[in-house]
């Protein structure tokens, strides 16, 4: 997802993760953080409990991608790898926020991070 969004709208977009890490130990906490920090161009943040990817309804090892407008309305939810239909949507929702800008700086994408780079 990263790669085929990046592709097409370089600096165009924000990219955000979100990481379920919920089963990772206290004591393995600061290794993950390195990883994802060393792994990931983007930032990442780590939701230790799970609730925030669980809000999202994340499915268990798909990325999900969330298009949100500038003042927090998601306007596209798609889920799984970027197939050509899931990424037509996603594309639609970014192109119609790039042609409406209204002065809140770049638009958003909110995507899980997981270890599949599809």
């Amino acid at each position: 997802w990263v790669n085929a969004l990046n592709s097409r709208y370089t600096n165009q977009i924000d990219v955000r993760g979100l990481a379920d890490v919920r089963g990772v130990p206290s004591l393995l906490r600061d290794s993950v953080r390195r990883s994802l920090r060393e792994t990931f161009a983007y930032p990442v943040m780590l939701d230790w409990n799970g609730d925030k990817a669980s809000a999202f309804g994340r499915p268990q090892n798909q990325a999900v991608v969330l298009v949100i407008a500038p003042r927090g309305e998601v306007l596209v939810r798609v889920s799984g790898p970027a197939c050509s239909e899931a990424l037509k949507k996603v594309c639609a929702a970014i192109n119609s926020l790039i042609a409406t800008p209204d002065g809140e700086g770049h638009k958003s994408i909110l995507r899980p991070a997981t270890n599949h780079q599809p």
